[in-house]
């Protein structure tokens, strides 16, 4: 155990060593107020001063100019098309967890990666749908359709074959809902901006991030299972909803669609085998360094197969469908 002496002696040490400033010995508030002051008065005291601010609000602006095409174009053209390739599938999917037309997964994975080009501090983060908050807008999304996802239904005859097609007008729809929801956060996150409450991530120990990380992977894994064995299973939430849901999953064992089973489950075998296996025996037998597109090339596949097979007609294998132009 370090004793007090020692421990004074290894920081200041430490302090001098790296640079590291003393804490100010001024009262509280006259910190606040000098922050403050620094945070929102400064830009305004010069030409400067508001370059400076506006540079770091717009990064594009002071990296555009330094930019190395020789060097960096090729390589940051891959990395986008490899990123790209990547959000069109989980784009979709994420859609389907939030409950709203798989077109708003592609739009949630395309607007934000084109935003942080011109407002992001990194240029290894790709920005774009995240599971969790899909699945949370998903839950919230189901509890205000069930108390306000009322409408009127329309029938109307088919002049084909004379039957009548069945045409619902919601109240509410889930894609308004969706919206409100994204407006509201943003508002959220604008304020902790401007309030720079950015800190407080200081205070994320690792095993909360850790625990944090592990718990959405198990809800975002149960949220899918029912896809991934093609049955039906009601909605739930709340607390200790997770075992309702393992519960609701093990009775519909008996209804588990086969085939949907089968490219499931084949489909998470050829990415983890690529990915783990394929890709670094690739680049060290071969040198090959070029990232290999195992999503697209999934995606081509199975919707050939799906198309050439009809799982949809005699499997009764669900389908994204025809997705609308933006």
């Amino acid at each position: 155990l370090l004793t007090a002496e020692l421990f004074s002696l290894i920081k200041e040490e430490y302090d001098a060593e790296y640079g590291r400033k003393r804490t100010s010995d001024d009262p509280v508030l006259r910190r606040i107020g000098r922050s403050l002051h620094s945070s929102y008065c400064y830009p305004f005291t010069g030409v400067r001063p508001f370059l400076h601010t506006l540079l770091g609000f717009m990064p594009i602006l002071e990296w555009l100019p330094k930019y190395k095409f020789k060097r960096d174009l090729m390589s940051d053209i891959i990395g986008g098309f490899t990123t790209g390739i990547m959000h069109v599938p989980q784009g979709i999917a994420y859609a389907t967890l939030a409950g709203v037309d798989p077109v708003y997964g592609l739009y949630a994975s395309c607007f934000p990666a084109f935003f942080y080009m011109f407002f992001g501090t990194s240029r290894h983060v790709s920005i774009g749908s995240f599971a969790v908050v899909a699945l949370m807008a998903g839950v919230a999304n189901d509890k205000v359709m069930a108390t306000r996802g009322g409408g009127t239904v329309d029938l109307s005859r088919n002049s084909t074959d004379g039957l009548f097609d069945v045409v619902t007008h919601y109240d509410v729809t889930p894609i308004q809902v969706a919206t409100m929801l994204t407006f509201s956060i943003g508002i959220w996150q604008i304020v902790c901006a401007l309030l720079r409450l950015q800190f407080l991530m200081t205070y994320f120990s690792d095993p909360l991030v850790s625990g944090f990380t592990t718990g959405a992977a198990v809800h975002v894994l149960l949220a899918q299972i029912d896809d991934l064995m093609g049955v039906r299973v009601p909605k739930a939430s709340g607390i200790g909803y997770l075992f309702v849901r393992v519960r609701d999953l093990a009775v519909r064992v008996p209804e588990v669609n086969i085939t949907a089973l089968i490219v499931s489950v084949v489909a998470m075998t050829f990415l983890y085998v690529g990915k783990e296996y394929l890709s670094p025996f690739l680049a060290k037998r071969f040198k090959f360094k070029l990232p290999i597109p195992y999503e697209l090339i999934l995606v081509a596949i199975t919707a050939t197969l799906s198309t050439l097979l009809q799982w949809h007609e005699k499997n009764s294998v669900e389908i994204v469908g025809k997705i609308p132009a933006g």
